[in-house]
């Protein structure tokens, strides 16, 4: 199963029977997700489906079946479809991050 953990700063992408590399996260949203590898993986190209991704947020982790819709110097994939609630759950988080940030800084 094809693995995706994002936690604050650095993230981790396994493919199976491949090794794992560390990537940045460029751009999320509730409809996919654009990352930065050093290393991107050869045996993934646009249009291949990847299904069963385990996307964490926060002490969650939700599972959604993506496609790659890009493969360069970054991957983008598009979010076909989501667990239950996944959708709701993301958006959520999405929206909620400002005042995490906020109350970040103000404990810092």
């Amino acid at each position: 199963m094809t693995k995706l953990f994002f936690k604050e700063a650095e993230k981790m992408f396994s493919i199976p029977h491949d090794n794992i590399v560390n990537f940045y996260i460029s751009n999320i949203s509730v409809n996919g997700i654009s990352f930065n590898l050093t290393n991107p993986p050869e045996n993934l190209e646009d249009g291949d489906r990847i299904p069963s991704c385990s996307l964490r947020i926060g002490d969650e982790i939700l599972t959604v079946n993506s496609i790659v819709i890009r493969n360069q110097s970054d991957i983008g994939l598009l979010f076909e479809t989501f667990e239950s609630f996944g959708y709701d759950k993301l958006h959520k988080y999405l929206l909620d991050a400002p005042s995490r940030q906020l109350m970040h800084i103000k404990n810092n």
